[in-house]
């Protein structure tokens, strides 16, 4: 007989319902009249907190490279379709974005309550993308799927499995996304930031692997059968290997750089390159912005448009963490 596993330590768990030694973000707690409880704490840093009114608020820090007004739209066109978050109202500053969204029956399915009760725990999680893979997908808008990590095929892992039958898919389909109600009852999903057109095991892959973080090794069998199909093993090592690379994060840091770049990079369309490159190098204290004949320096509108362009990307460079040695 194989040997019974042993009990999982969820302490560190925790982690991801405290705040620690951090103050509530200052246009959070306006937005709460001073009250709000912390939901859900995120690897990144992102915070959840429920505000008064039945309302929750979702504070997102520029520095994970997430784009909460991705959410936004998606939550936008997934109204009336799903049980999913209304958007109540969105707004960002040079440090965070933070979006408000009504809230929704139930709770999170995770925790000592729902381990206790993890039959019915993992019925509603298999339930609720079993729905969210049944609506039809004919006018989900193309920018999604190229905007998650669902739609790309990087070479290091491998070519990627046909996909035959592609669905909406959630995009974090971890335990934490899925609400049930007291009485053991899917209620809804939140967390829709990726949601997109795809295979239905972009889901399955990592709803069945966040089993093992939130109940314990051992359950995945269990979800497979609440969903009703059986475990495909090679487009779950696939997409688990696509999801493993997704949240390192190197993509959200490469999509930040590139559009800080992007207007840099125009520069290299026009004739007068050369003379931008000396106007960037005088600005960076590189060098001098004085050219050869039959180059001449340029001048009036065109200097101050150019020297906008490059001042604006110098006040705003990415801060990009430094290579490990060795």
């Amino acid at each position: 007989m194989p040997e019974p596993l042993s009990e999982p330590d969820f302490s560190e768990l925790k982690a991801f319902h405290t705040l620690g030694d951090d103050p509530v973000p200052a246009v959070v707690a306006s937005l709460g009249g001073g009250a709000a409880d912390l939901v859900w704490r995120n690897e990144l840093g992102g915070l959840t907190f429920r505000l008064p009114g039945d309302r929750y608020v979702k504070w997102n820090p520029r520095r994970t490279g997430i784009d909460l007004d991705r959410e936004r739209r998606r939550l936008e066109w997934l109204a009336g379709r799903h049980p999913a978050p209304r958007v109540l109202d969105y707004g960002e500053d040079g440090e965070a974005q933070w979006l408000v969204t009504a809230a929704l029956p139930g709770e999170l399915a995770v925790g000592d309550t729902w381990r206790a009760r993890r039959p019915e725990a993992i019925l509603a999680i298999a339930d609720g993308l079993r729905a969210l893979h049944a609506i039809p997908i004919a006018d989900v808008p193309p920018e999604f799927t190229a905007e998650s990590w669902v739609g790309r095929r990087p070479p290091s892992i491998g070519e990627p499995p046909p996909i035959l039958d592609p669905v909406l898919v959630h995009g974090d389909a971890c335990a934490p996304n899925t609400l049930i109600s007291l009485a053991g009852e899917w209620t809804g999903n939140v967390d829709f930031g990726d949601l997109a057109v795809g295979d239905r095991w972009a889901d399955l892959a990592v709803a069945s692997m966040s089993l093992d973080w939130n109940f314990g090794e051992g359950h995945q069998p269990e979800f497979f059968a609440a969903y009703g199909i059986e475990p495909d093993e090679e487009r779950i090592r696939w997409y688990r290997a696509l999801w493993d690379l997704a949240i390192s994060g190197h993509w959200e840091q490469a999509r930040e750089l590139y559009r800080w770049y992007t207007p840099l990079l125009h520069l290299d369309t026009k004739i007068k390159l050369v003379q931008y490159i000396k106007l960037a190098m005088a600005e960076t204290g590189l060098g001098s912005e004085m050219v050869r004949a039959p180059r001449l320096p340029i001048e009036g509108a065109e200097r101050e448009e150019i020297l906008g362009i490059i001042r604006h990307a110098i006040a705003t460079r990415p801060a990009l963490p430094m290579a490990a040695a060795g």
